[in-house]
């Protein structure tokens, strides 16, 4: 323990005695462009692993629903039209959806027009 002790101290004494010397121009640019690299580095890999991960679960659900779909059998899907009848009730709905869509899509441009 004591010859740790006198070891720092020694180190201490050392580096006390060197003279200090100027950092080269351009030194905390270069080294803070760096760092920003080393970021956007480890952005990129974590982006890709994402990617993969997302890619590998996709393909997971799929081969699954595959084999689910061959395991029990394909079903056969019958598709009927639906009736008139309700036509006038859902060109109204989607009137009314595409207003208001119009609507906020003018509100939120002013506000942003307001507030920037």
């Amino acid at each position: 323990m004591n010859s740790k002790e006198e070891s720092s101290d020694r180190l201490r004494a050392l580096f006390g005695r060197m003279p200090e010397e100027a950092l080269p121009v351009g030194f905390n640019e270069r080294m803070m462009s760096r760092v920003r690299e080393e970021a956007v580095r480890r952005e990129r890999r974590a982006g890709r692993l994402e990617a993969l991960g997302l890619a590998l679960s996709s393909l997971s659900v799929a081969g699954v629903l595959a084999g689910a779909l061959i395991y029990a059998g394909v079903p056969t899907i019958r598709w009927e039209a639906p009736e008139l009848a309700a036509l006038p009730f859902y060109l109204h709905i989607g009137s009314l959806a595409l207003v208001l869509l119009g609507m906020d899509y003018l509100v939120r441009r002013a506000y942003r027009k307001r507030h920037s």
